[in-house]
């Protein structure tokens, strides 16, 4: 393998191991949870104060607490079908306290009486028999972890009182299909639905403010979903290997897409991003395998890098006016583009900036460019001809590697002039 491209391919690969970083920590920890172990709260959903640890009745522990009340704290058992008691020692059971059936993979059906208001964190992590579940009205919020890994699952009721998923609540529900989400809602937390692998729509209720990271993060059989006007921010990551998804609509509020957005979002193929948009975080569409063009709005200011790189198939996509500098390894390897243009406020434009776009022929670099950087058009193998103003006061290494053919159209006396010549490279002075 060529030079080039052992240098090329190891920045990348290094460049989105950093970015997938965030991704991997939150796997590492859920490989991790089998040493996880839980605590009584000190006082229940409701406020009161524990009286009593580590009781037993039957298959279940329990604690009780100042106003009555019991939260069941594990089960013991190994049951196919288990029953919650309303009440135990006179006292009636309210919560199902943190990780209480951790790990209960033989049990299919869990019987919850009406009296059980709350689910705690974690509550039903890793019951892998589980196939439906509901949450008590009383809930507003569904608990951290709380579904996790009930690879079963395929329905869940959620009532109307719930304003609040948190993180990872859901996550990796890889049967989950049916599930409504309330009209009050307002967030979800990070990985909140991730992996989550049967669901192929979602319905986001208008006032919901927030998704966090990742939250539907390979959920490989999502083809479509629809914004509401009261979201601002698509997080990062949060359609990161969505390989189903074809289907995006914004609402026109969105002003931020976060980092690895669309990542590896590989049936794409169109796009359309809302004129509200400022910022684009980096590898928002990168591996986007089948997308053919991107329309980036006018008024994003600030573009990450790599923001279409790998995406093999797309043609055409602009550098907004707004951005003065092309970000790193913006169009790296999209081998369909044929014409890039490079508007007149760009100053910057970044180590690989454009490599391995081969089919562009001929490229003109704006008056106002200053500096370019490493390897930015290395390997443009269809690259005959490129202009490069006298403005440009600095150059990286490896500008023009692997790209062959070109002829440099710069200034006499100019360091790009003098980089043709100390590299062999073919020029034609400008006047």
């Amino acid at each position: 393998m060529r030079k080039f491209l052992k240098i090329c391919s190891l920045v990348l690969v290094l460049a989105l191991m950093m970015s997938a970083f965030a991704a991997c920590k939150k796997d590492e920890t859920e490989e991790k949870e089998e040493d996880k172990t839980f605590t009584t709260a000190e006082t229940n959903p409701d406020g009161a104060k524990v009286v009593d640890k580590d009781l037993q009745f039957g298959d279940f522990y329990y604690a009780t607490y100042d106003d009555n009340t019991v939260t069941i704290t594990n089960y013991a058992g190994d049951s196919e079908t288990v029953k919650v008691p309303i009440e135990i020692d006179g006292k009636t059971v309210t919560t199902i306290g943190e990780g209480s059936f951790y790990q209960k993979e033989n049990t299919k059906v869990i019987e919850i009486p009406d009296s059980v208001k709350y689910y705690e964190k974690f509550a039903f992590y890793g019951m892998a028999a589980l196939e439906e579940a509901f949450v008590p009205e009383e809930n507003t919020v569904i608990r951290e972890g709380t579904f996790v890994n009930c690879s079963a699952l395929k329905k869940v009721i959620i009532p109307e009182t719930v304003t609040e998923i948190e993180e990872g609540a859901f996550y990796n529900c890889t049967a989950l299909s049916t599930f409504t989400l309330p009209a009050g809602l307002k967030t979800i937390g990070s990985y909140g639905f991730a992996a989550c692998k049967a669901i192929k729509s979602i319905t986001l209720p208008e006032g919901i403010t927030e998704i966090a990271s990742y939250a539907f993060r390979e959920c490989t059989a999502l083809e479509s979903i629809t914004f509401p006007e009261s979201i601002t921010t698509v997080a990062d990551g949060i359609f990161y290997g969505c390989s189903s998804l074809t289907e995006v609509n914004f609402g026109s509020s969105v002003k931020k897409l976060g980092a690895a957005a669309f990542y590896e979002c590989i049936a794409i193929k169109n796009i359309t991003l809302p004129e509200s948009l400022t910022s684009i975080g980096e590898y928002a569409f990168a591996y986007c395998e089948a997308l053919e063009e991107l329309h980036i709005p006018d008024g994003v200011s600030v573009l990450g890098g790599n923001t279409v790189a790998y995406s093999d198939n797309i043609k055409k996509v602009n550098i907004p006016t707004s951005v003065e500098v092309v970000p790193a390894s913006m169009m790296a390897l999209c081998k369909n583009i044929e014409e890039i243009i490079i508007h007149e406020n760009v100053t910057d434009i970044d180590d690989y900036a454009f490599a391995g776009c081969e089919k562009v022929k001929s490229l003109t670099l704006p008056d106002g460019v200053t500096y370019i950087g490493a390897y930015a058009f290395a390997e443009m193998k269809g690259l005959e001809e490129i202009y490069i103003p006298d403005s440009v006061t600095g150059v990286g290494e490896g500008i023009f590697a692997e790209t062959e053919n070109v002829t440099v159209k710069c200034f006499a006396g100019n360091i790009v002039h003098d980089y043709a010549k100390a590299n062999s490279i073919d020029f034609e002075l400008v006047d």
